[in-house]
């Protein structure tokens, strides 16, 4: 038998009681506790008729007669509050904010929202400690959290942009913050599967169908969008499908989706030794402002089914297209005593993404714990750039295409088994094969980078392959006591690299065949204490044995000890202080080592350097968290701040050759290190129902390189400041109105060469429900102030929509508005700061619409 306990508000009750006893009340057969989800199971060998009685602490106990006929009933409840016990809570946590009960906080969203929200996004926005940061990850008191549940699944897996973006507001009924939520994969009497959790409990109606909605819409200079969210949200199976076709720029992975969904399948850190990736990020996600035309067309369906209560299968395909154009007016100016160069620069790019994972685990009894994982990402670019460079009134015409296929397969087997009740132990084995291959067309008007003479008339190819094969596996008891736990970890890493690179189009067709064989073989121990109060702490030491053999020919080994510590103080739930440290160690990736030139770009080559690669690459990081929430009036301040140091790190030895290109050189910097410092305030002024919001961002860094062998120091100082005062009024209209800032300040120690760039950027925005709530209407104002060195640009967005929907109507109509003021792709201003120069760059970004369209809800 199974079911959920909920208040009035349809918010989980987690660790209600749940008792099923005799007829007339005297007898218990048997018992349990909800759920983190509320919800409950509860086993009975006997049919016939029963009661089954749910309670919980400060609400009104509540009994139903039921008759076991068949295997599986589903009973729910619906607590009603005490009005004795909520008269306590309310002396203690006013239930206009939230409820703070152990380690579990549940959001009032009745006081907190106005019901003007559209999204999971914006609900989550005004929750006090929640936040979504620029990766599109849910946050909770300044980290992220290990999972967003739907109903208590994890169905989005690391993709929280898909639930945050397309969950309705109208779907939510509660929010639930768990600092120490145990999912299905935890041993009973132990936390292995333990980490915080942000559950999103959906209405019943919204349940066991199909529901979602279907939208289309289109309009000026041809701009369209197609949109679907279905989701099928039952108790056994949960199936989300969403689909994407547009051209107004709206994306729908973000670079952080990216970097998870293809770095590999292993769920369990295996070391902390780690190579230089040497690949690119495709251009899709890293540019962002500077597009000026963008086609998308996304696919992803998630899915979590549970056939029997110890058996789950989940898994997500997600597919991405992307076609897109940008175009540049650059002026470079030289740290050397050079003429500045000038170049016009216009792009186009096609990108296909996929990646799928799918993911069986099995519960053997109370004690064993299986699974296992499969990954297939793979992914094609192509990008074509039309360049005209004029360095001295010496104009040269490029045409340069780009082509990468990438593969990236990946399976994991993960075992967990109880040893004793004071033990548990846990195996992870992985193997990954990564394979990248690469070609580069350029041709030009004239002889370039260096070389003199051509098979064919100014025109060369090169062409890259890179194979990873990966395995490994990590083993880890552990051990808990009266005063913490201890771990115990052991295993091994094991790669074998290929490289193999070929220059076509110049009569040598110099070539690079390097191969690597790589083993980190470690063990270690993790010692984390129980709470002493409002404290609390962790240890842990890791030996390391590495061993490598370099193209068969050069072998090497060498040990490093790898330690990490934690602190934590936590008092009265409300306010929190963490402090944390760790080192790991990095090596020089296998392209390191080439001999002979590997074209990057029609500027720029890669020649042999001079990095040994037997050279260790130390980081240190440091970070401390302080977060304090009222959870009486719902202001908060978060401050978080990391430190990262690396003491010896791969830099570059740039030459600049007279005929207008570059030669790299691998070079080993001392100087390396990174401050990272966020400071967050939340003040709400409850009786004119006004917040005011502060972020403050700064980033200092500090980095080394080389220019014509001579030593320089590029030190960059980045703050960013957003103030905002906004409303939330229920039967009004609510604004919002601030500024965001920013300015950047580099300095490179070669000449002492410095600029800066700042932006200025005032906002008024203002949300109305009209017609009792038929129509609402938005409308954004932002007043853009750029300035790039000499290079300023200004122009206002103005961004307004309007909705109308007749209430219990499938239906709902809206006139859609985005950057109406510049239909054409206005310009915006950079300036990027490379090894030999600074750039000041003008592109054009997206250009505005305004576009009708129907929305379908079911």
């Amino acid at each position: 038998m199974r079911g959920f306990v909920k208040d009035t508000s349809e918010v989980p009750l987690s660790f209600a009681t749940i008792q099923l006893i005799d007829s007339v009340g005297t007898k218990i057969y048997a018992f349990t506790t909800t759920k983190s989800d509320g919800s409950y199971d509860i086993e009975l060998k006997t049919k016939g008729r029963y009661r089954i009685k749910a309670s919980y602490l400060g609400y009104e106990a509540q009994t139903k007669k039921i008759v076991v006929d068949k295997d599986i009933n589903s009973i729910d409840f619906v607590l009603q509050p005490q009005a004795d016990e909520l008269k306590e809570v309310v002396i203690k946590y006013d239930p206009k904010v939230a409820t703070v009960k152990k380690d579990t906080i549940i959001y009032n969203l009745k006081k907190l929202t106005n019901g003007q929200e559209n999204n999971l996004k914006e609900v989550l926005e005004k929750l006090p400690g929640i936040d979504i940061n620029d990766q599109g990850k849910v946050t909770a008191f300044g980290k992220k959290v290990g999972k967003l549940l739907i109903d208590g699944e994890d169905v989005f897996k690391e993709q929280h942009q898909f639930a945050t973006e397309n969950i309705t507001a109208d779907m939510i009924a509660g929010v639930t913050f768990f600092q120490k939520y145990k999912g299905f994969a935890n041993i009973d009497g132990f936390d292995n599967d333990q980490t915080t959790a942000v559950n999103i409990s959906i209405k019943d109606k919204f349940k066991q169908r199909i529901t979602g909605n279907i939208e289309v819409k289109g309009g000026m200079l041809n701009k369209y969008l197609l949109h679907t969210n279905l989701f099928r949200l039952g108790k056994r199976l949960k199936v989300t499908l969403l689909g994407d076709i547009n051209n107004i720029g709206k994306e729908s992975i973000s670079f952080n989706d990216y970097i998870n969904l293809n770095t590999t399948v292993k769920s369990t850190d295996f070391g902390n030794s780690t190579y230089y990736d040497d690949n690119d990020i495709p251009t899709f996600l890293s540019s962002t402002r500077d597009v000026a035309n963008r086609e998308i067309g996304f696919g992803a369906l998630n899915f979590v089914y549970s056939p029997k209560e110890n058996l789950k299968i989940s898994g997500y395909s997600i597919f991405n297209t992307t076609s897109q154009s940008q175009f540049f007016l650059n002026r470079r100016r030289f740290f050397e005593t050079l003429p500045d160069q000038r170049e016009s620069k216009n792009i186009f790019g096609d990108f296909i993404f996929n990646t799928t994972q799918i993911k069986t685990a099995y519960k053997a009894g109370k004690s064993t714990f299986i699974q296992y994982t499969i990954t297939n990402n793979p992914e094609t670019d192509e990008e074509q750039f039309d360049l005209a460079n004029d360095f001295n009134n010496d104009i040269n015409i490029f045409n340069q295409r780009i082509k990468n296929v990438n593969k990236n397969i990946g399976q994991e087997v993960k075992i967990t088994t109880k040893i004793s009740n004071s033990s548990l132990l846990e195996f992870s084995g992985y193997s990954q094969y990564k394979e990248s291959n690469n070609s580069t067309n350029i041709e030009g008007n004239n002889t370039f980078l260096g070389f003199a003479t051509f098979d064919d008339l100014f025109n060369i190819d090169q062409e890259n392959s890179f194979v990873n094969r990966t395995y490994g596996y990590n083993l880890i008891n552990k051990n808990k006591s009266k005063v913490g736990t201890y771990n115990l970890v052991n295993g091994f890493i094991h790669r074998n690299q290929d490289f193999n690179s070929r220059l076509i189009g110049i009569p040598e067709e110099p070539t690079n065949n390097l191969s690597l064989g790589f083993t980190d073989a470690y063990i270690g121990g993790k010692y984390i204490s129980k709470n002493f109060g409002v404290f609390s702490y962790q240890l842990g030491l890791e030996y390391h044995y590495f061993f490598y053999d370099l193209n068969k020919t050069e072998t090497n080994n060498r040990f490093s000890f790898f330690p990490s510590m934690g602190i934590n103080f936590r008092f009265r739930n409300n306010l929190l202080f963490s402090l944390n440290y760790s080192y790991q160690n990095e090596y020089p990736s296998l392209t390191t080592q080439i001999s002979n030139d590997l074209v990057f770009n029609y500027l720029s080559k890669q020649i042999g350097g001079l990095v040994d690669f037997n050279e260790i690459l130390p980081t240190q990081r440091i970070g401390s968290t302080v977060s304090w929430t009222d959870f009486k009036k719902g202001d908060n301040i978060l401050f978080t701040l990391q430190y990262t140091d690396k003491s010896k790190s791969l830099t570059q030895n740039v030459n600049y050759r007279s005929d207008n290109f570059t030669e790299n050189e691998y070079r080993f910097t001392d100087t390396n290190s990174n401050l990272f410092a966020t400071l967050s305030f939340d003040k709400n002024f409850s009786k004119s129902k006004l917040k005011f919001s502060s972020v403050t961002l700064s980033i200092i860094n500090e980095m080394g390189s080389f220019i014509n062998e001579e030593e320089n120091i590029s030190d960059s100082f980045l703050v960013e400041q957003n103030f905002k005062v906004s409303s939330n009024f229920k039967k009004s209209i609510n604004f919002k109105t601030g500024v965001n800032f920013t300015y950047l300040k580099v300095n490179n120690s070669f000449n002492d060469i410095e600029f800066t760039s700042s932006s200025i950027d005032p906002f008024v925005g203002i949300r109305a429900s009209l017609l009792d709530k038929k129509m609402s209407f938005n409308l954004d104002f932002i007043s853009k102030n750029l300035k790039a060195g000499d290079v300023t640009r200004s122009f206002f967005i103005l961004n307004p929509s309007i909705k109308y929907a007749k209430p219990k109507s499938h239906w709902e109509f809206s006139l859609t508005g985005n950057n109406i003021l510049n239909l054409e792709s206005p310009e915006i201003v950079d300036n990027v700061n490379n090894n030999v120069f600074f750039e000041e760059r003008i592109s054009r970004s997206l250009e505005g619409y305004l576009i009708l369209g129907a929305n379908y809800k079911f």
